[in-house]
């Protein structure tokens, strides 16, 4: 534990790195975060090379702890939920509308590509990730990357602003 020490005279250099990377409010925590990860999955060996802590490495870990919190932090499901407050809309009113919105989307699914279909269906209703996808097919993750990336762009295009009606009560516009 006493190689956590000789890592430690440094913290300040640590917290200043994550605030160059943006972060202010959290740097401390972030830094704290390294060395239990150093502590958990690291020999000294791996770190304090003759003598002198491998400041390049450290470095690497500060970095990959702050892209995985911001990658935490900004989270988004993969599909929207509908707001859950619908104020002053009658709920078969809203449900009608929703279906006719749900309508819309399976026609538009409808008329692309066997391929298109196949892929984007797999991936919105089977809870599988574009690389379990890839995986399972021979199927190159980029390709898989990028018919679903279209597919989403042709929604939100051909079916967008059904989706704002639905979201801002004007239901009579779907």
């Amino acid at each position: 534990m006493e190689w956590l020490g000789e890592i430690a005279k440094h913290h300040k250099d640590y917290v200043r790195t994550i605030n160059k990377f943006g972060e202010y409010f959290y740097a401390e925590d972030l830094v704290q975060e390294m060395y239990l990860r150093l502590d958990r999955n690291k020999r000294p060996e791996d770190i304090i090379i003759d003598g002198k802590v491998n400041r390049y490495f450290i470095h690497l870990t500060l970095k990959s702890i702050f892209l995985n919190f911001i990658k935490a932090k900004k989270q988004i499901s993969k599909i929207n939920n509908l707001p859950l407050e619908i104020a002053d809309v009658d709920n078969s009113e809203f449900y009608e509308a929703q279906n006719r919105f749900r309508a819309k989307i399976n026609n538009e699914i409808n008329n692309w590509h066997s391929y298109d279909q196949t892929l984007f269906r797999l991936y919105l209703t089977g809870n599988h990730s574009m690389r379990d996808i890839a995986n399972g097919t021979d199927i190159s993750l980029r390709s898989i990357f990028e018919v679903i990336g279209e597919c989403k762009e042709k929604i939100r295009i051909n079916c967008g602003d059904d989706y704002l009606d639905l979201i801002n009560n004007d239901l009579e516009l779907i």
